[in-house]
């Protein structure tokens, strides 16, 4: 690189002024604010922005200052010592000769620096590298948890890809113009704007750019971070000064409220950096608390000495605009100058160097973003496939890259300094053929700097232009696929590929993976049982032509493996095939082509003759639309899906044992046997054993129903039923008896002919003796019916018009034979309070609400009561209209389980008339027995009261298998303090971890399940999108039906059973913990009439914090991440977010010593949980969160030579 020893003379000049002590210097005037005074009349006023030499807010000194000047005008920051204020000529010569003004600037105008981008820089690497996920607790990093200030034009929070209230966390207006002030008053900033980019799109593009979720391309056009938490400060298509202070400001004033790491700024000025400018003294001060500032260089471009001068203040970072090619500059990214630097002190006495250079290059040539709706600025960059994006260019569009690159890091590591940071970012970039002061350190490589955010050698990630003989770089615009692939198996890791020539009639593919020697784990050798073993570790990965996307090529390398015993008789010749595969993912193979398969350098190499990846007449038996026309492939040709598994037979028929298959995950190096053959008549036989009826195993389950009335003449609940088809039901039992107080003269023997007219005539004097108050018992079934309002046929249904309650107690019924059905007639306070405090009660299911989900006082402080002081479940549904389920006064309260529905036998539809933003939705239209004077005969309902007793019946099934396994008799019991739903053989469960394990196991309806026929039909159906179906369905559907197995998965969740489980996305775990939270803030601080419900206890509701199968966040927050056996562990927080106390386990392999931690986000210890000398095990500290404010803190585990980190959010 080519670097100049001189200065030119001016600029010589200005490195000496800047050497001046600042806090010394008098007041520094802005450009051209001399020329704007002298143009002012007398007694005339202009606006001014004054910054004095301190920290935080201004003082009350510093503001009696300004009002003792006669300025009575104006605002004041409220974390920055900056004041707005409008001045006249002899105000302003004043105050530049006043002590402790740093700079009187005018308030002049800014300007704004206007899906492959993210493959380019290895955004898409890093997000999906198995080995990154492994460290980052099982998730993918994406930005998750870390706040992202886009200090722009403003941000269509309409948007899909920006939904204000999911990724974008809060979107405020700035407000700035001091004529709207009547006095010297602090800054006003008006937030909860659905969208603030309303004449401009400017600051859509940018904030999409860092963390749009993609929602409106099905991720095509998905940000960097789109785990990142965005908020939005807009300041309209015109940006002052004071505006872009406004941002800064707002970002340092809501830090711990919103985590903010980051703020990005894609705008700036001309002229010479000063370091007194008010905006330098801003980001500087924002620097000081940890946030790292992000500017774009400018689009003055290809001239030297056009450098942004915000952009080159030391500890911000200046982004420059690359093309997608990864190797080149575009011409209009503003250039600085070669070897210009200057040294200046701070107010605070530190002393900086700095330099009229960018800092880093990325993407910033047609960069298609979300488009805010009618913005000017997308209008000729609309893309004519989807409107609601547009490519634009520019360092602005650079900028928000790398900032949301920063969030990947920040989430990587937390406790990252900005200056550690920008650091890693410049060692980790691609040094491109240009000098620092046009292109910084070179192109960014998100890949190689999140693996130093995570603690790995970058090597494998770095990345170097030009380099290589005899070989093709990769070609731009590959996509790198590192996980299933086009195959239900876990992936391994690339770490490059390479294209070369041979000869004009064949190429290779050669591909270098990281974990090779992986397909020899030692865990598959060491069981002593084998008599012999075949494993094949299987590698392909498809090659897509780009001028025909209906068709793709698959090369696929494969090895065997055979044991002996203990012993490794060795690999056979690895085979190596070819295919073709067509676009929906159908394929088969074709026939071999030559490779090689070597271990030690692991790679593995295809020679491809282009004749045969030539379809002329494809396989018959290939659906989908594959093009036969197309030419052979060739180097450059896109890579487009990768995939690696492990597949292993184990047998022992010498031995007796039978065939079994054992998967290997290459991420994770965990290993799955499923034994088949004799031992499954073996495990039949177990659990034959284990079904054993309710008055013999003494397990019993209690759900009631709360409504309008039952019909028990119905068959629905005899024997003979479809749910009772051959034995009668029998869960009442004597103990249930005894603790209903049923006797002879409560038990109801009716008549039963089919004749219900007579029947209920001949049992009249049966039904004259029914009291309210009192529990009776229908004989033959398992219902249990007790009255508070009384109708005109007690317990029964008045008339047609009063069925309601028949269908939901058939609901729960329906979903499980085997519960105790508690009927409590009548929608009344005495009502509520029997089922929620009846001990033994264990689920409450209620179907009605006010007319317009207000609250209704008595049932929130039963329901409360129920759920939190007595350890039961409650589950309300959500209102049949749109009306959000948040407030709704049976759905919404955070102690609650609020259910919506959806169409489970027709569409697979989410109902347009159902509640919105529910925890859970079930069966929208059951066909139920719905009559109040008849003895058979089914008809089809709809609505969420009967989706949430069929909830309730699903979650009874779930609890009477528990209490089974568990050996736990009788209902709810105090286990040391502590409400618990099933205690026995090893293990408890309380309401918390039931409704945690239900949340894991529901599924997620698919657009594969809709039926579009019969969705033409359901007019009030509409199909789950695969993008944010949380928000539509909260945590999934909840069924029995086993082909979604969602029974048996809550039950593996709760330990019990090993059925596979799943886990929930990042997205959703964050947005429903965001809902939970939203519902915290409104009913905690809720008055209903005389009650108020600002809880001051522990929040025991289990949060998703990671998405492992449910296995971190059931049992109290106990469970450990990311560890071995013997390894270092620091628990997840829990709960998290933390109102009053939270608990944090953690493990020591050894003995040693220890110091546990929380810190703010500042890097200021606020407590110590442990220290010294601990011995190994595991152990746990609490958390007393009562004395901290709402923010982000990081809570810190240093022993044994390393330190892990976590997360906490306190919430009041």
């Amino acid at each position: 690189m080519r670097h100049s020893l001189l200065l030119r003379p001016a600029l010589l000049l200005l490195a000496l002024f800047l050497t001046a002590d600042l806090g010394l210097a008098q007041a520094r005037l802005g450009p051209g604010l001399l020329d704007e005074l002298g143009a002012l009349a007398p007694g005339q006023t202009t606006t001014v922005v004054v910054t004095f030499d301190s920290e935080g807010p201004l003082t009350a000194a510093q503001r009696s200052l300004l009002t003792g000047l006669g300025i009575t005008q104006g605002m004041t920051f409220q974390s920055l010592p900056i004041a707005g204020v409008l001045a006249t000529p002899a105000q302003v010569a004043s105050l530049q000769n006043t002590a402790g003004v740093v700079s009187i600037w005018p308030n002049h105008a800014l300007t704004y620096s206007n899906a492959d981008a993210t493959e380019l820089t290895g955004v898409d690497g890093a997000r999906t590298n198995a080995q990154f996920r492994n460290l980052n607790g099982g998730l993918p990093i994406s930005g998750r948890g870390v706040g992202v200030v886009v200090n722009d034009s403003g941000i269509d929070g309409l948007h899909p890809d920006l939904t204000y209230g999911q990724n974008l966390v809060q979107n405020v207006l700035g407000s700035t113009n001091l004529n709207a002030y009547s006095g010297l008053l602090p800054i006003t900033y008006l937030g909860d704007q659905p969208s603030t980019d309303t004449n401009s799109g400017h600051g859509t593009h940018v904030a999409a750019t860092v963390g749009g979720t993609g929602a409106a391309s099905g991720g095509l056009h998905e940000g960097v971070a789109p785990g990142a938490d965005l908020i939005g400060y807009g300041s309209g298509g015109v940006v002052l000064v004071l505006d872009g202070i406004g941002g800064i400001d707002y970002a340092m004033t809501h830090q711990f409220q919103y985590g903010i790491r980051i703020v990005t700024n894609s705008w700036g000025s001309s002229g010479d950096f000063d370091p007194a400018d008010p905006i330098n003294q801003s980001s500087y001060r924002a620097y000081l608390r940890n946030i790292s500032v992000f500017f774009a260089a400018g689009n003055d471009g290809p001239g030297a000495d056009t450098h942004n001068p915000y952009a080159q203040a030391p500890w911000v970072m200046s982004v420059a605009a690359g093309n997608k090619d990864g190797e080149t500059l575009a011409d209009f990214s503003s250039r600085g100058v070669d070897g210009e630097s200057g040294t200046f002190t701070m107010f605070d006495g530190t002393t900086w160097t700095y330099r009229n250079e960018p800092v880093i290059t990325a993407p910033g040539v047609g960069i298609i973003s979300a488009c805010a709706t009618g913005s000017p600025i997308c209008a000729t960059g609309i893309q004519p496939d989807n409107p609601r994006y547009a490519s634009l260019q520019g360092t602005s569009m650079a900028t928000p890259h790398v900032a949301g690159v920063a969030a990947l890091m920040y989430e990587a590591d937390p406790t990252l300094t900005p200056a550690e940071v920008r650091t890693i970012l410049e060692e980790t970039a691609t040094v491109l053929d240009y000098e620092a002061w046009e292109a910084g350190s070179g192109y960014v490589n998100a890949y190689a700097a999140v693996a130093v955010a995570l603690g790995l050698d970058p090597t494998p990630y770095l990345r170097t232009i030009g380099e290589g003989e005899g070989e093709t770089p990769l070609p731009a615009g590959v996509v790198l696929v590192d996980d299933a692939g086009d195959t239900d198996q876990a992936g391994t890791d690339i770490l490059d590929v390479s294209f070369a020539e041979v000869d004009a009639s064949a190429f290779t593919v050669t591909l270098r993976v990281a974990d090779l020697d992986q397909a020899t784990p030692s865990s598959l050798l060491a069981a002593g049982f084998q008599i012999g073993a075949m494993q094949d570790y299987g590698v392909e990965f498809d090659l897509q032509k780009a001028d025909l996307p209906t068709v793709r090529y698959s090369l696929t390398a494969r090895r065997t493996l055979a044991t002996v015993g203990l012993g490794t008789v060795g690999f056979d010749e690895p085979s190596f095939d070819y295919g073709v595969r067509a676009a929906d993912g159908a394929g088969r193979g074709i026939g071999d082509v030559a490779g090689t398969w070597d271990s030690e350098a692991g790679t593995i190499t295809w020679t491809v003759p282009v004749g045969v990846l030539t379809v002329a007449a494809p396989p018959a038996d290939l659906t989908g639309d594959i093009d036969q026309t197309g030419r052979p492939a060739q180097a450059g040709d896109k890579l487009a899906a990768f995939g690696a598994d492990v597949a292993t037979s184990v047998w022992g028929g010498v031995v007796g044992l039978s065939p079994a298959q054992t998967q290997y995950d290459t991420a994770s190096g965990t290993t799955r046997t499923t034994l088949g053959g004799d031992s499954g008549e073996e495990e039949e036989e177990e659990e034959e054993e284990e079904e054993q009826e309710p008055g013999e195993s003494g397990a019993q389950v209690v759900v009631s129903v709360i409504d309008s009335g039952i019909n028990p003449y119905h068959a629905f609940y005899h024997a003979g039923s479809e749910i009772y088809p051959t034995d009668a039901p029998s869960a009442v039992t004597p103990a249930i008896k005894e603790q209903f107080g049923i006797d002879a003269a409560h038990t109801l023997s009716l008549t039963r002919t089919g004749d219900f007219n007579a029947d209920f005539a001949a049992d009249a004097a049966q039904w004259a003796s029914v009291q309210p108050g009192e529990v009776y018992w229908v004989e033959g079934t398992n219902i249990l019916a007790v009255s508070f309002d009384p109708g005109t046929r007690i317990l029964m249904p008045d008339d047609e018009d009063d069925t309601h309650g028949v269908g939901t107690s058939a609901a729960v019924l329906r979903a499980n034979p085997e519960a105790v059905m508690l009927f409590v007639e009548g929608i009344t306070d005495a009502s509520e309070t029997f089922a929620f405090t009846h001990p033994s009660v264990d689920i409450v299911s209620t179907s009605y609400g006010a007319i317009g989900s207000l609250p209704l006082p008595g049932h929130i402080n039963d329901s409360y009561t129920g759920v939190v002081t007595n350890g039961k479940l409650h589950l309300g549904a959500a209102d049949n209209s749109p009306s959000t389920a948040i407030q709704d006064g049976t759905a919404g309260p955070w102690w609650s389980i609020g259910v919506a529905g959806y169409e489970e036998e027709t569409s697979e539809g989410k109902q347009l008339v159902s509640g919105t933003l529910p925890d859970v939705v079930a069966d929208f239209t059951q066909t139920l027995p719905y009559c109040a004077s008849c003895e058979d005969g089914q008809q089809s309902v709809g609505g969420t009261s009967f989706a949430t007793p069929r909830t309730a019946g699903t979650l009874s099934a779930i609890l009477l298998t528990a209490r089974r396994e568990a050996g736990h008799l009788g209902p709810i019991a105090d286990v040391d303090g502590v409400m618990t739903m099933a205690a026995g053989n090893g293990f408890s469960i309380t309401n918390w971890d039931l409704r945690r394990a239900m949340e894991e196991a529901a599924y997620i309806p698919t657009l594969d399940e809709y039926d579009p026929v019969e969705g033409a039909f359901d007019t009030i159906g509409l199909p789950v999108p695969p993008a944010g179906a949380y928000a539509l369905v909260g945590w999934g559907a909840i069924t029995t039906d086993p082909a979604h197995g969602v029974v048996t998965e809550a039950l593996a969740q709760l330990g019990i059973g090993d059925a596979p489980t799943r886990s929930k996305s990042v997205d959703t775990c964050e947005f429903m913990a965001s809902v939970v939270t939203a519902r915290h803030v409104y009913w905690d601080n809720l008055n209903v009439g005389s009650q108020s419900f600002l809880i001051g206890g522990p929040d025991d509701y289990r949060y998703c914090n990671a998405t492992d199968g449910g296995a971190s966040v059931l049992g109290g927050g106990a469970a450990l991440t990311a560890s071995e056996a013997g390894a270092l562990s620091l628990g997840l927080p829990f709960p998290n977010p933390v109102r009053s106390q939270a608990t944090v386990a953690f493990e020591l392999p050894a003995d040693g010593a220890v110091r546990l931690a929380v810190y703010d986000l500042l890097g200021r210890e606020v407590a110590v949980l442990a220290e010294g000398v601990r011995p190994a095990g595991a152990h746990t500290a609490r958390v007393e969160a009562g004395s901290l404010a709402s923010g982000v803190y990081l809570v810190r585990l240093d022993a044994a030579g390393q330190a892990l980190t976590h997360r906490m959010t306190v919430v009041r």
